[in-house]
């Protein structure tokens, strides 16, 4: 074993020893029959799993706790809760497929509620309604429940005083008001479905897997595994136990801003003829580790050109100034804010690394931003912008071509709009037009009339491949 890997093993070990210790608690609690406490339990150690990877990404220890749970379950929704779903969600018959999205927590800023909103707007042919089961007190995004109403489906937000396994009958419940297909947006460490859907009975289930590179829970309940790129459908049957599984390209809803890029120059006082690098994303993915350093780097495209600036959407001052190292005076944190008038008005996109930002990175190309890739990461799992692009364009093999590529690309206005030219038409195509839909309609055949069938999966061991040690080292950093 490497000298350098020594470290990264003995934290996915330190991991390992503390999710088995918090799984046995659940063993034992799940054998005592105290299922509203094992269930917090499930969730605690999940959760844990998910931001200190324990060398798994799935685990029958957890999920077939979770199945048991829900088998024995036979707890009725109460009276004024069942009448407020069935009056939700219990609309007349229009002759359209019926979907049911059951969202943990639809967050007010990042892709994953875009997605949600994305789907719908492109599915017309379907009904969506929409059940937000953990929201707690956090925000959600104010249009997503207006344009669930747009298109015919019913909203509604669980009650947050609900005990757990009230939480899970009353998303069974939702479940069995004549839907034809149940798609769970569910957060890695939500054992609510799996619990909800132990019964071989009801709809079948399509599981999102929106969060391909940490542990998660779902594998047992899902009919099918939904991917976003190809990457993830290999991983998942490496180390996920999927079963039928398939790839939908992250769903693209673009509406062209109603601006050009010199409005938009204008609208942020950037000058028409300053170049322009934009790149967006939450501020943990741009945080370095040992070899990759977006600020490094950054700084180092921006001394080759002394006239360029770099606007990081979605990046804090605070955070800025929180990590390592003297930020570039030419490099500013715009904070949380909407990105589109900086994507209009780029010359270059800087994918955010060492964690990347799909639906970011695709927005901005499709605005008229040359892309440059995050450079060779120490896991693809960490970093992706989507088949579309990534089937076409190559990543950056060091910090070194990294640079030179942007610098090229700055320089180079004919060859930006090449590129632009030329990936613009494959992610419109892949990601809201043709082809998204046709892979949508391959995986809705797939499931019409599916009988729904849980199963337990396997228990998983501790391993600590390539694979374990790089997503080890990226949230220990973090």
């Amino acid at each position: 074993m490497a000298r350098a890997e020594a470290p990264a093993r003995d934290v996915l070990a330190k991991n390992a020893a503390a999710y088995e210790a918090m799984a046995a608690e659940v063993q034992e609690l799940c054998a005592a029959r105290e299922d509203e406490a094992a269930l917090e339990a499930i969730r605690r150690c999940a959760h844990f799993a998910w931001f200190h990877h324990p060398g798994r990404f799935a685990d029958g220890t957890l999920e077939n706790a979770a199945l048991e749970i829900g088998r024995r379950l036979q707890r009725a929704v109460a009276g004024p809760l069942a009448r407020e779903l069935k009056a939700t969600f219990d609309g007349a018959s229009t002759g359209k497929r019926r979907v049911l999205h059951a969202i943990s927590c639809a967050l007010e800023i990042g892709g994953h509620t875009r997605l949600v909103m994305s789907w719908i707007a492109l599915d017309r042919a379907s009904e969506h309604s929409v059940l937000l089961t953990f929201q707690s007190e956090q925000p959600f995004r104010p249009d997503l429940e207006p344009r669930v109403r747009e298109h015919g489906g019913g909203f509604l937000m669980l009650p947050i005083e609900l005990s757990n396994l009230d939480a899970v009958a009353a998303l069974r419940f939702a479940a069995r008001r004549n839907f034809d297909l149940i798609v769970l947006h569910s957060h890695p460490d939500d054992p609510f479905p799996t619990a909800a859907f132990a019964l071989p009975e009801g709809p079948p289930i399509a599981l999102l897997d929106h969060a391909d590179n940490v542990f998660w829970l779902g594998s047992s309940i899902a009919d099918c595994v939904v991917h976003l790129r190809r990457l993830a459908l290999e991983h998942g049957r490496a180390r996920r136990f999927t079963g039928d599984a398939a790839v939908l390209p992250i769903p693209f809803d673009y509406r062209p801003p109603g601006f050009d890029r010199r409005e938009a120059r204008r609208r942020l006082g950037v000058p028409p003829e300053r170049p322009l690098l934009v790149s967006v994303g939450t501020g943990y993915k741009y945080a370095p580790t040992e070899r990759h350093d977006f600020l490094r780097a950054a700084a180092r495209i921006l001394e080759r050109e002394p006239d360029a600036h770099l606007h990081v959407v979605g990046l804090e001052s605070d955070e800025l100034r929180g990590f390592r190292g003297e930020p570039h005076p030419r490099l500013h944190a715009e904070g949380v804010r909407d990105p589109t008038p900086y994507q209009r008005a780029a010359d270059v996109y800087l994918e955010p690394f060492p964690f990347g930002s799909m639906t970011a990175t695709l927005e901005s190309v499709v605005c008229g931003a040359a892309p440059v890739l995050g450079f060779a990461p120490e896991t693809h799992l960490l970093i992706s912008c989507g088949d579309a692009v990534e089937d076409v364009l190559d990543r950056p093999a060091d910090e070194d071509a990294y640079v030179e590529r942007a610098v090229d690309l700055l320089r180079a206005p004919a060859q930006r709009a090449a590129l632009v030219e030329r990936l613009q038409p494959r992610i419109l195509h892949q990601h809201q037009g043709a082809g998204w839909h046709a892979a949508l309609a391959e995986i809705y055949a797939s499931l019409d009339g599916k009988p729904h069938a849980p199963r337990e999966i396997p228990v998983e061991g501790f391993r600590a491949a390539a694979v374990d040690r790089a997503v080890g080292r990226f949230w220990a950093a973090h």
